[in-house]
């Protein structure tokens, strides 16, 4: 009985010698990650190829896939301008004339409508006494009115206005009181020459309503006034400079009169190229109607001070 399970304990123990060893065989067999690192780097370094570095990646844009658009304005820069005032007759300031008036004049327009050149404007005149202590203005011309401008760039012709309203007073009461209404069609005619620059400009006024302190003002003013500039002839000498001729015939005996109207001769010139500095601006005028006061009395005035345009 002690023999058999001597014989089985032997047995068994030479099966398990017999399984550990196949088992350390097989383990001596397979290398361990640290060697088989070593034999990479060591034992085949000849038979590798060099490790290179991937390029770095370059961003690429799909064909499909535009670049964000940047996001416009509502208003973009000439819309804007739309919105502002805008410069419509000449700013000046002068002095001179037998009575030493000062004469001041601001003008302005504005574009209520977008892209619609119907306009609002407003020019106001002034004569200031300056030689008088209490340096009063002696009278003060508001002139509103609204138009239509037609860009027609045809020929030589620039642009059209239609002025719907055209109002002047001065304000006054009693027998001092002037006023007009009328309506009107504006031409400018412009040809761009080298360096030079001609403009002609004709205006032709219908009236619907005058002051009855004032009912012959049309004797005096007319119904047609022209303006001829010349603007860059010596751009050598001076810059932006303009000469210019107004004519504003009157009428007399229901007949065009240039005797009973008036004229205008202007110059205005800049010694520099600053864009901010004014122009010097010498004027001379002949004839009536300068002023609604005294409308209906000649004169010849020189005058002599700045303007901005």
């Amino acid at each position: 009985m002690l023999k058999k399970y001597l014989r089985i304990y032997f047995v068994s123990l030479f099966c398990l010698v017999s399984i550990f060893d196949a088992t350390a065989q097989d383990t001596a067999k397979k290398p361990t990650l640290e060697e088989k690192i070593k034999h990479l780097i060591y034992d085949q370094s000849s038979t590798l190829a060099p490790l290179e570095c991937p390029p770095p990646a370059t961003a690429q844009v799909d064909a499909n896939i535009s670049a964000p658009k940047q996001q416009k304005s509502i208003l973009m820069p000439d819309e804007k301008e739309k919105f502002f005032l805008k410069k419509y007759r000449p700013m000046f300031l002068l002095y001179g004339g037998a009575n030493r008036k000062t004469k001041v004049q601001l003008g302005f327009k504005y574009n209520p409508i977008y892209n619609v050149e119907f306009y609002f404007a407003y020019t106001q005149i002034m004569f200031w006494d300056i030689t008088k202590i209490s340096e009063p203005f002696t009278e003060i011309m508001y002139a509103p009115e609204l138009f239509y401008r037609l860009r027609l760039q045809w020929g030589f012709i620039d642009y059209i206005d239609f002025g719907l309203f055209d109002h002047i007073s001065n304000g006054e009461e009693g027998q001092e009181s002037r006023h007009r209404d009328a309506s009107y069609i504006r031409i400018k005619m412009k040809y761009v020459g080298s360096p030079y620059i001609i403009e002609w400009t004709n205006q032709f006024f219908v009236y619907h309503d005058l002051s009855r302190y004032n009912n012959d003002l049309p004797n005096y003013l007319g119904h047609w006034s022209t303006k001829l500039a010349f603007k860059d002839f010596f751009g050598k000498y001076m810059d932006n400079e303009e000469i210019f001729i107004k004519i504003y015939p009157g009428r007399k005996n229901h007949k065009l009169s240039f005797k009973q109207g008036g004229q205008e001769v202007g110059i205005k010139f800049k010694l520099t190229s600053n864009l901010f500095a004014p122009y010097f601006f010498l004027q001379y005028h002949h004839g009536y109607a300068e002023s609604l006061l005294d409308y209906n009395q000649k004169n010849s005035i020189y005058r002599f001070g700045i303007t901005f345009e």
